[in-house]
This record gives C-alpha cells, sequence and structure tokens, in this order.
C-alpha cells in the first residue's frame, strides 16, 4: 500500500526542521549571530505556512549573520539563517503538502479511471469509423459494367416472365375440354 504524499511531506518537514536546528559545539549553525535559540519551531502560533505567501514566524533566530573577526579592524560575515527565503519556501511547500485535504494518489486514480472511459470511448468511435468506411466503400465501389450486366439479365428475364403471364391470361381450361 503506497505511503500517502501527506505522511511522507509530514516527515520530510519533521526532517528538514530537525537540520536547520543542528548545532555546532555550543551554537545553533542557522540561528544567525546568537547561535543560542534554535531557530526554527513550527509550532509557533504565529506560523501559518498554508495561506500561500512567505511566513517565516517559524524562525526564532537573529536577523543577522555571524561574523568572525579577521584582524583587530575587519571581520568576515558568514551563514545564512533558517529564514532565508529558499528555507522557507522548502517549509511551506512541504506545510502544504502534509496538509492536503486530498491526496495525489486519488487524483490519480480519478484521472487514470477517467482515461480509461475516454479510451473506450475513442476505441468505440473508430470501430464505428471503420464499419461506416466499409459501407460506404461496399457502395462506392460497384463495378459499372457488372452491374449492368445483370441489370439486363434481370431485365430480360422479366420480360420473359410479363410475355409467359400475357400467354397464360389468354389461355382458358374451357379450351381444353
Amino acid at each position: 500500500m503506497p505511503i500517502p504524499v501527506q505522511a511522507t511531506a509530514t516527515s520530510a518537514l519533521e526532517d528538514i526542521a530537525s537540520l536547520l536546528n543542528t548545532k555546532y559545539t555550543d551554537n545553533y549553525v542557522f540561528s544567525g549571530n546568537t547561535g543560542q535559540t534554535a531557530p526554527v519551531d513550527l509550532s509557533d502560533t504565529d506560523h501559518d505556512p498554508t495561506t500561500g505567501s512567505a511566513d517565516t514566524d517559524y524562525y526564532q533566530g537573529s536577523g543577522t549573520l555571524s561574523t568572525v573577526m579577521v584582524d583587530s579592524d575587519s571581520g568576515k560575515t558568514y551563514g545564512v539563517t533558517a529564514g532565508n527565503t529558499a528555507f522557507e519556501q522548502t517549509l511551506r511547500a512541504l506545510s502544504m503538502l502534509s496538509t492536503m485535504t486530498t491526496d495525489l494518489g486519488t487524483i490519480q486514480e480519478t484521472l487514470s479511471r477517467q482515461t480509461d472511459a475516454l479510451d473506450t470511448v475513442i476505441d468505440n468511435q473508430t470501430e464505428f469509423q471503420l464499419y461506416a468506411n466499409e459501407a460506404l466503400e461496399s457502395l462506392t465501389s460497384v463495378d459499372v459494367a457488372e452491374a449492368s450486366a445483370i441489370v439486363s439479365q434481370q431485365e430480360v428475364l422479366l420480360q420473359a416472365s410479363f410475355a409467359t403471364l400475357s400467354s397464360l391470361k389468354s389461355i382458358s381450361v374451357l379450351d381444353y375440354l
């Protein structure tokens, strides 16, 4: 039995949230410069990924990236936060898939049944076209010479029949008595 899309999406959503909450030493890797707060909280009440528009309310980290001091006068900013657009879109897509009311498998089954029904109609129409073409061909492919000969024979037989009837009509049984 196939696993519904919703269950797969829910599992992937949890996996990605867990990966975005990865710690290295004592700091959360995707939490920005604070590093002390888990960056992803999908249970945050302000977070509603089903609206279809960007929603980073799940992000609990800092808006500033980490900086490492290269020398006493300058630092180098590095990293990415879990509030990044690519992460937000991934989490939103998986959230939407995990809360679908109709499984894609069900939709696919419905489309498959409809396709089968349409294929049957196409087959029936094709058979009718073949039958109609054969009937038309049998009507239009008459050998005119052969048909004329048959009509001539039938005409001679019909005339002979009329002549015989005409002569029989003039005969009376009393003439033979």
